[in-house]
């Protein structure tokens, strides 16, 4: 007896599940590379995988090392070009709702108040 036989199933189970594609989305997390000043590297990876989050994470870890060795650090997440030097970001890496760049918008031309 077979197994489509058993469960009352026109195909059999198997055949029905690889025949239909399966795309795996697999996120990994955030690496970034950090650099001192004598020209060594090493190589962060991040707990999370989102870039807003991960940058929290490599500030305080470039702070600490800024703090640990008295120089600048320079640091660049791997799908990057350029470096950042030290813990001052200027740069915002969370995504802005639609709400706030109106505000922001608004408040440049007509300043207005909260």
């Amino acid at each position: 007896m077979q197994l489509v036989e058993l469960l009352n199933r026109e195909k059999d189970l198997v055949t029905e599940h690889f025949s239909k594609p399966t795309v795996v989305t697999k996120r990994s997390r955030i690496k970034a590379e950090v650099m001192f000043r004598d020209g060594t590297r090493r190589f962060i990876r991040c707990k999370s995988l989102h870039k807003d989050e991960a940058v929290h994470e490599i500030l305080h870890f470039v702070d600490c090392m800024q703090q640990a060795t008295g120089d600048t650090v320079a640091w660049r997440f791997f799908n990057e070009k350029n470096f950042h030097l030290g813990s001052n970001l200027t740069k915002s890496y969370s995504k802005k709702s639609l709400k706030t760049k109106i505000k922001a918008v608004m408040n440049y031309f007509f300043e207005l108040e909260d």
